[in-house]
């Protein structure tokens, strides 16, 4: 059995044997079949137990792929902590074959194996064969894989991962995929791992997640059915929260069958799992499927992306027609078309509408918090509202004497109810940076020695470390345009209890051609105006 030595990562080794090219192209008289190669080269691997290694290959299809890579390489790091873990639980195991794939979307001959660039990479695959006799188990599963993003989907939580190819290094953008085994890990391990690694600083082992789940269930065996923990049963919902933290995240979660409180579980899922991937740290979605003697089997899947429909009607509508007075603002998921998630028994990047899990079927939903913030986007955006409002009053009060007719528009919108919010992380470095390369439509951009006051401010005056920005905008603004008409920030390191619930942690808010920062006195503004007058671009968290 290979050691775990160090830190190595095995998508970084060095392959073991010379690596070999399978050309994927289609030629008359000879086309590659994805199907036949795979029927060929993993026989243990057919009909259902295939699906994931079928899915890499219609990945690499949809971006044209042209060459394959294929080298056996050895079990270090992770693959290695694997192997010991489930060697410890079943003494027959015995681990195969470990492959690593890359594809390309270029022709890559034997002589361009020295000389390989990030361009061309489609993405990679871990690809991994356990054997355990005693319970039969002969079968492969994809350790890992990194595709790049599906067209016209936004990933806020991508992450650059470094894979090698033959001797070069190189860099793919996307989010890490894992497929449950079985053995030591189910759909809850793979999803935690998948979220984890896009944000924790060294590689996340199943053995941790499972040690973690572990403990958990022996502190607190009365929350559990089961005597003892068994990971390839897969984890519950506290289980889950557990070793997310001991990742460095927090987790606004609510679990449908246990949570008491009301108005959480009156919350749409949907908007919990937008409000973690648009925080760049990800979300969980759990759901009841079938029949079985206790009721039904479950399922978990990480999600971290989305797509955007520019022409959506719903945003409009609710409003006007269905939640007349409800309604107090526009979230952004409004025009969310679909998210993008993981299926660890199907495969990686598949998108799922908003509206297709029926709400009855949600067992589960957890929207994960960044490490550097002390509470969630949904209670930022919460926030945000209560600050424009507050605002608001100022601004109709002044409105007599403020010339600028965005100001008036902005009040309009917020009178009936139609102004945009989005809620986001931001570290001040960026904000500055943000307002700096920020033009209006009249393409003025800001007074550098505004942004230089307002670093001075956030970060020496408040002393603020973290941010969340709650973008303001309106329904004609923000879809097709993209554009907002100003933001406000809030300290994202406050930590929310109930004593100061109703305080927000109100930093400054800029508006339509002023910035507003508290003063001591109850209620007061210092206003100090900004040479953007108009509406300008949001920030970009995914291009």
């Amino acid at each position: 059995m290979a050691r775990a030595r160090g830190q190595e990562i095995a998508r970084l080794t060095p392959p073991t044997q010379s690596p070999r090219t399978v050309d994927l192209r289609r030629h008359k008289g000879r086309s590659f079949s994805a199907f036949q190669y795979i029927e060929e080269q993993f026989p243990v691997a057919t009909g259902r137990d295939g699906i994931s290694l079928r899915r890499l290959f219609s990945q690499a299809r949809n971006r044209d792929a042209k060459t394959l890579i294929v080298e056996q390489i050895e079990a270090v790091g992770a693959v290695a902590d694997e192997n010991a873990e489930i060697a410890a639980m079943f003494p027959t195991h015995e681990p195969r074959d470990l492959l690593r794939y890359t594809f390309w979307n270029e022709v890559v001959r034997k002589q361009d194996l020295d000389h390989l660039n990030s361009e061309g990479l489609i993405g990679y695959a871990i690809l991994k064969r356990d054997c355990v006799k005693e319970t039969r188990h002969d079968k492969w599963h994809v350790f890992e894989s990194v595709f790049q993003k599906p067209r016209h989907t936004f990933i806020p939580c991508a992450k650059t991962f470094n894979v090698r190819a033959a001797n070069s290094r190189l860099e793919i953008r996307g989010m890490l995929y894992c497929e449950q085994n079985g053995l030591n890990k189910a759909c809850a391990q793979v999803a935690i791992r998948t979220l984890a690694a896009s944000g924790a600083n060294e590689e996340p082992f199943f053995s941790a997640i499972n040690k973690c789940s572990a403990d958990y269930h022996m502190k607190h065996p009365d929350m559990f059915e089961e005597n003892e923990f068994s990971p390839r049963a897969g984890l519950h919902p506290p289980q889950i929260a557990e070793a997310l933290r001991k990742f460095g995240y927090a987790c606004d979660d609510i679990d449908y069958e246990q949570e008491d409180d009301a108005d959480k579980k009156a919350l749409p899922f949907h908007r919990y799992l937008y409000a973690g991937l648009e925080s760049g740290a990800g979300a969980l979605v759990g759901f009841k499927y079938g029949r079985t003697r206790k009721g039904g089997l479950k399922h978990i899947m990480p999600v971290f992306g989305h797509t955007f429909g520019q022409d959506a009607w719903v945003p409009r509508s609710e409003a006007a027609y269905f939640h007349v007075g409800e309604a107090k603002y526009i979230p952004s998921d409004a025009w969310l078309g679909s998210f993008v998630c993981h299926d660890d028994r199907f495969g990686s990047n598949y998108c799922f509408p908003r509206f297709y899990i029926d709400k009855k079927t949600v067992s589960y939903v957890s929207a994960l918090i960044p490490p550097s913030a002390k509470h969630s986007s949904l209670i930022a955006e919460a926030y945000g509202i209560q600050s424009l409002n507050t605002l608001a009053k100022l601004l109709k009060r002044r409105s007599r004497k403020n010339t600028n007719p965005w100001t008036r528009r902005l009040l309009a919108f917020r009178s009936e109810n139609q102004v945009v919010l989005r809620a986001l992380p931001i570290t001040p470095a960026d904000y500055i940076e943000h307002l700096k390369s920020s033009e209006d439509w009249e393409f003025k951009r800001e007074n550098p020695n505004i942004c230089d006051g307002l670093r001075y401010f956030i970060t020496q005056a408040r002393r603020a470390s973290a941010l969340w920005m709650v973008e303001v905008s309106v329904p004609e603004l923000f879809p097709t345009n993209q554009r907002k008409l100003g933001e406000i920030l809030l300290d994202a390191g406050v930590t929310v209890t109930a004593k100061n619930a109703k305080s927000p942690p109100f930093l400054l808010a800029r508006l339509v051609g002023n910035y507003y920062l508290p003063t001591s006195a109850a209620g007061g503004y210092l206003e100090v105006q900004s040479q953007l007058r108009s509406h300008t671009p949001i920030y970009r968290t995914d291009s």
